[in-house]
């Protein structure tokens, strides 16, 4: 616990530190235009500056996960982000702070929502008192508990294709807002109101996905086929369901979904049709989705990672990119379902291999 934690703040603050340095670049990088740059550099800035407060929220959620108690770690970021949603309203609404506001209240969302953590520290420090004390079978010293090179290197080491994994989706975003941003600065706001809304239709079958996992990899140890099996049918179903709600609703309100974020018409007029074409690609993401959690739950690791870059960036940004060249903005958005095409018949094919080398042989 002391080297993850101690690791995660280390890492953290040297990040803060560029808070007077990054900002700028990232913004003019991310914008693509100075007016815009100049709107998102505040709220860059304030976010660098509270990293090791998000870190540390992060990092204790996944102690409570840890010791098995993932209520709290949800409700830890359930609070945050319900703060960070009324502050949000609260500092851009009513004291005009602009995005700089926007930025402080996420800040001030996590910290708020750390309260919560108050009382697992406390259960965390009772329960190393009973270990030194009554438990004779594990045998705990304060004096050992330091940051130590070699722990942090094998902290860092599993955790890799993580960071891969939650990075990909940042490389996709600043890469298709850079093929975007040279035709329309409106076409970068669409595809960011779509990054949005998105998080409601995948954020269901992400969390199937994290039931999923466990329930494989214990049923493969205990060798139960018929059980794995009906796992991946039950699952495969559920997030093929969620995905179809989610393709209808895309399909039928699509104006209704930009009015959220006061959509001008000329946003609309490029909108409605774009958040049509990317939606056709929900029900083959989430039959991906649950594929890629199939193969971590049999120590593929790799594979799922494979999987998650191929659909992210090795197809996406190189299709969106041609097609904008050659065809023009409208046909950008057909890139979300040709990735999902390609990375979806790769996971057919590995699937096909894990059934016949792993499940078919229980």
């Amino acid at each position: 616990l002391t080297a993850s934690l101690g690791a995660g703040l280390a890492v953290s603050l040297v990040f803060a530190l560029f808070t007077p340095i990054l900002p700028g670049p990232l913004a003019m990088a991310l914008a693509g235009n100075e007016a815009m740059a100049e709107l998102v550099k505040p709220y860059i800035m304030v976010n660098f500056a509270g990293i090791p407060i998000l870190a540390l929220a992060i990092i204790f959620c996944y102690f409570m996960n840890a010791d098995n108690h993932p209520r709290l770690g949800s409700a830890l970021f359930i609070i945050a982000n319900a703060i960070n949603l009324v502050l949000d309203v609260l500092f851009l609404k009513e004291f005009h702070m602009g995005m700089a506001g926007s930025a402080l209240s996420t800040v001030i969302g996590y910290l708020a929502g750390m309260v919560t953590v108050a009382g697992q520290i406390v259960a965390m420090i009772m329960a190393l008192w009973f270990n030194i004390r009554k438990n004779k079978e594990i045998h705990l010293s304060v004096r050992k508990m330091r940051p130590e090179a070699a722990a942090i290197k094998k902290i860092y080491w599993v955790g890799v294709p993580s960071v891969i994994m939650q990075a990909i989706g940042s490389v996709m975003t600043f890469g298709m807002n850079k093929i975007l941003s040279p035709i329309s600065t409106t076409a970068v706001a669409v595809f960011g109101s779509y990054f949005k809304l998105n998080s409601f239709i995948f954020m269901p079958v992400f969390g199937l996905n994290n039931g999923l996992i466990p329930i494989i990899a214990y049923n493969y140890g205990a060798r139960q086929k018929k059980r794995i099996v009906e796992a991946v049918r039950f699952s495969m179903m559920i997030a093929v369901s969620i995905m179809f709600v989610g393709l209808c609703v895309f399909l039928a309100i699509p104006d209704k979904l930009l009015l959220l974020f006061d959509a001008s018409p000329h946003m609309l007029e490029i909108g409605v049709p774009a958040l049509r074409i990317i939606s056709t690609h929900f029900i083959l993401a989430g039959a991906s989705i649950v594929l890629m959690s199939i193969y971590q739950a049999f120590g593929e690791g790799f594979l799922s990672l494979a999987i998650s870059v191929l659909r992210q960036l090795v197809v996406i940004l190189p299709a969106a990119y041609l097609l904008s060249k050659v065809v023009g903005l409208g046909a950008v958005w057909w890139s979300f379902p040709i990735a999902e095409i390609c990375s979806l018949s790769l996971s057919i094919i590995f699937f096909k291999r894990l059934y016949k080398n792993k499940i078919q042989m229980l």
